[in-house]
């Protein structure tokens, strides 16, 4: 049977909002389909490991964290860029994205923090705190932010991998991503994605169909 295995990068100082709920969904909706997973947590100051099918940087933090691990992520940064050039999908959002990006200026004179350089964006503090709902093209989730993305907009796709500013659950939310990602680890293994063998992934797929429905509603009447 086949093993996919995922490695998830700092969810113990990442997951102020849920945010291993991106791990657990990848798990769940590979084991729905009768894939086996192991989940790999990163630990700090070790070799990023090579032999894995997923990668995961999801999370939010305050920007004090963020600029603590940053040094960390730098140095992590040219493993994490060989598996993103050998294809293998990574996901990351909110403080995640800020880890991954290329740098980070981190105050009004403009010092520069360097993050891993997996995603070719860079990250400054903004005028106002952007928070609230968000929904279009049907991907749907929730900002919280007081940085601004200076090169990029919500969503950056970059070969297999896709990061995101869309905070918490966002896989769960819009679990056509997870699949993506999944379809295309198991793509570098010569399989495809099988079908599924539990309800459990249908009815996933209905409870998330409607909050981003009930999100699109709120927006809509404001």
């Amino acid at each position: 049977m086949t093993t996919l295995r995922i490695l998830s990068l700092f969810p113990r100082h990442l997951d102020l909002n849920g945010c291993y709920g991106n791990v657990l969904c990848l798990a769940g909706r590979a084991e729905w389909r009768g894939i086996e997973t192991e989940i790999i947590e990163w630990i700090p100051g070790e070799p990023v490991p090579s032999d894995v099918d997923l990668v995961v940087c999801a999370g939010f933090a305050p920007l004090s964290t963020v600029v603590a691990l940053a040094p960390v992520f730098a140095a992590a940064g040219e493993g994490l860029r060989a598996l993103r050039d050998a294809g293998v999908p990574i996901f990351a959002n909110a403080a995640g994205w800020s880890l991954l990006g290329e740098r980070l200026v981190v105050a009004p004179d403009g010092d520069r923090v360097d993050t891993a350089r997996v995603f070719a964006t860079t990250e400054g503090i903004g005028a106002e705190r952007k928070v609230g709902e968000y929904h279009v093209a049907g991907v749907a989730g929730f900002v919280n932010r007081g940085t601004v993305r200076i090169d990029a907009g919500e969503l950056l796709r970059s070969g297999a991998s896709l990061a995101t500013d869309i905070m918490g659950p966002f896989l769960p939310m819009n679990p056509s991503f997870a699949d993506e990602f999944l379809t295309s680890a198991l793509g570098r293994k010569g399989e495809m994605l099988p079908a599924p063998i539990s309800p459990d992934l249908a009815r996933a797929d209905e409870a998330a169909a409607r909050a981003r429905t009930a999100i699109a509603v709120r927006l809509n009447r404001r």
